[in-house]
C-alpha cells in the first residue's frame, strides 16, 4: 500500500494539475478522482486516530509546535479540508460546507463556527435596513461576534489550514449572497492570524508540508515557504473583505482593504501586473469620486508604473501560441483601461473646477478648505513606498484649477489618455466603450470651455465638440444604436 505522503502527493497532482486538461464533456473528472484519493486517507487517518498508539493528547507532536493537535489530526483536518474545497468547486456547495467546518471542528476552532454562521439570514436583513438608514458600520461592529480562540486554532501546524477554511467558507456564503455570514468568517481569518503573530515565535507549516519528511535544510525551506503562504492567505482575506464590504454597502472599508491587499501584494512581490494594475485604476475612480485627487492620481501613476515594469516581458519576442497572443492581449487592453481611468480622472477634476469656480453654498466651500489636512494626512498612508512614481505625478495636477491657465494642462493631459484609449476600443469592434470615450472627449471641451473668457475660441471648442459627436452619429446605425444616439 502507498505512503500517506505519496497518496497526497497523487490526490494533489490530480487535482492542482491534472484537472486543467479534464475534456470539457468532464470537467471535474481529476477532481473526482482525488476526491477518492482523499476519502481513502480520510478512512486511513482515522483508523490510526482509533488505534492506541498515536498519542494525541496534549503536548503531542511538541516538535510540531501543535500544543495538543497530533500530526495525525492535524492530516485529517487538511483532508477533509481539501475535500471540502473539492465539494465547492464541484457544484456541492452544502457538502462542502460540512467538509469545512468539520476541518475547524478537528483543529479545534469549533466555536467560530456558531457565532460565524447563527443567524446568517437575519443579520443580512437587518445590515440591508442598516443601509438605509446609513448605520451600516455600527451594525457591523455589533453582529461580529467573538469566540475565543483555542491554542491548537494558531499553532503553527494548524493557524495556516484554520485561515484556509475560513477564507473558503467567506467565499461560499458571498456566493450566497449572506454577505455579513462572510464578513464574520473572514473576520475570523483575520483574527487567527493577528493572534498567531502575537502568540507564536515558530515559523508555521503549509498544509502541503504536513504531508512530507524533510531533512534540516529543507526545513529552513519549509519555514519561509510556510511564511509566505501565511502571508498570501491574509492577502487573500483582505481581498475577499474587500469585495464583501462593498456588498454590504461600506465603500470606505471595501476601498481601505482593496488598497491594503494592493499594498500587500507589492510588498511580496506576489501579483500579476495586469489584475494589479486594473485594481489599482479602478480604486483611483473612487477616491476621484470622493476628490481625494492626490490619492487617485498616486493609485493610476502607480498602476502605470507596473503595467509599464510588464512591457518588457510582453514584448520579448516568443512564439505565436495562443498563450503569448492571450498575453499581448490582455496587456493592450490593460494599457488602454488604465489610459481611460486617466483620461476620466482628468475629466472629473475639470468638472470640480468648474463646480468650485462658482461656489453658492459659502459652507460648502469653507468645508472643503477644512478637509484639505484630512486629504494630506490619508496621502501619506495610502502611497506605495516601493514605487517611485514622482515623474508621472508631475505630469498633471491633483487640486482642482481656478483659471484657463492652470486647467488647460489638465484637459491636454485627459485628451492624449482617451485617444490611447480609443486606438484599441475602435468603433468595430468596442462600440459602446468607443461612444463612452468619445462622449468623455466632448465633455472635456465643455469643461474648459468653461473657463474660456474669448467667445471666438468658446465657440470654436463647441464645434470641436459638435464635430466629434456628429462624426459618431453618422458611423452609428439608428436601427441598433438609438439609445446611444438620444444620449449624444
Amino acid at each position: 500500500m502507498a505512503s500517506l505522503e505519496d497518496q497526497y502527493q497523487k490526490a494533489w497532482q490530480l487535482y492542482q494539475e491534472e484537472s486543467h486538461h479534464d475534456l470539457d464533456s468532464e470537467p471535474y473528472k481529476s477532481k473526482y478522482a482525488a476526491r477518492e484519493i482523499f476519502e481513502e486517507l480520510k478512512s486511513r487517518l482515522s483508523k490510526q486516530l482509533d488505534e492506541d498508539d498515536v498519542d494525541d493528547s496534549e503536548g503531542a507532536f511538541s516538535e510540531e509546535g501543535v500544543d495538543g493537535v497530533g500530526l495525525t489530526r492535524a492530516r485529517m483536518a487538511a483532508v477533509v479540508y481539501h475535500l471540502g474545497v473539492i465539494a465547492v468547486e464541484t457544484e456541492e456547495f452544502s457538502t462542502g460546507e460540512e467538509h469545512l467546518n468539520k476541518a475547524l471542528i478537528i483543529i479545534g476552532d469549533e466555536g467560530s463556527i456558531s457565532s460565524g454562521v447563527s443567524s446568517a439570514t437575519v443579520g443580512d436583513a437587518e445590515v440591508v435596513a442598516a443601509a438605509l438608514r446609513g448605520a451600516e458600520e455600527s451594525l457591523l461592529s455589533e453582529v461580529c461576534e467573538v469566540s475565543s480562540i483555542s491554542p491548537t486554532a494558531i499553532a503553527p501546524a494548524t493557524v495556516a489550514l484554520a485561515i484556509s477554511c475560513h477564507n473558503q467558507l467567506g467565499i461560499l456564503w458571498s456566493n450566497r449572497a449572506l454577505y455579513s455570514t462572510a464578513k464574520r468568517h473572514l473576520d475570523r481569518a483575520n483574527m487567527l492570524y493577528d493572534e498567531y503573530q502575537k502568540q507564536c515565535t515558530k515559523p508555521p507549516r503549509t498544509i502541503h508540508s504536513l504531508f512530507t519528511t524533510c531533512n534540516e535544510k529543507e526545513s529552513n525551506i519549509d519555514d519561509i515557504n510556510g511564511i509566505d503562504a501565511l502571508e498570501k492567505l491574509h492577502t487573500l482575506t483582505f481581498y475577499y473583505l474587500a469585495q464583501v464590504y462593498g456588498h454590504l454597502g461600506v465603500p470606505d472599508k471595501s476601498a481601505w482593504y482593496c488598497h491594503s491587499t494592493l499594498q500587500r501584494q507589492l510588498a511580496s512581490k506576489d501579483y500579476d501586473p495586469i489584475d494589479w494594475s486594473i485594481n489599482a485604476s479602478t480604486l483611483a475612480q473612487f477616491y476621484q469620486g470622493k476628490e481625494q485627487f492626490r490619492v487617485a492620481r498616486h493609485l493610476l501613476a502607480s498602476a502605470s508604473k507596473v503595467l509599464s515594469g510588464h512591457e518588457a516581458e510582453v514584448d520579448t519576442p516568443q512564439e505565436d501560441t495562443r498563450e503569448v497572443t492571450h498575453s499581448r492581449e490582455r496587456y493592450q487592453q490593460c494599457k488602454a483601461d488604465v489610459a481611460r481611468c486617466w483620461g476620466r480622472y482628468c475629466l472629473v477634476l475639470l468638472e470640480v473646477s468648474c463646480d468650485r469656480a462658482i461656489p453658492d453654498d459659502p459652507q460648502e466651500q469653507e468645508s472643503v478648505i477644512n478637509h484639505q489636512p484630512e486629504e494630506e494626512t490619508l496621502d501619506k498612508q495610502l502611497q506605495f513606498v516601493q514605487l517611485e512614481v514622482s515623474d508621472l505625478e508631475s505630469e498633471v495636477a491633483a487640486s482642482p484649477g481656478e483659471n484657463f491657465d492652470e486647467v488647460r494642462p489638465v484637459f491636454l493631459a485627459g485628451l492624449r489618455w482617451l485617444t490611447t484609449a480609443r486606438q484599441y476600443y475602435t468603433l468595430e469592434d468596442h462600440v459602446s466603450d468607443h461612444v463612452s470615450i468619445i462622449q468623455e472627449m466632448s465633455h472635456l471641451y465643455k469643461a474648459l470651455a468653461f473657463f474660456e473668457s474669448s467667445e471666438e475660441r468658446r465657440c470654436k471648442m463647441h464645434k470641436r465638440r459638435v464635430d466629434l459627436l456628429t462624426a459618431l452619429v453618422q458611423e452609428l446605425n439608428p436601427q441598433y444604436y438609438v439609445h446611444v444616439l438620444s444620449s449624444n
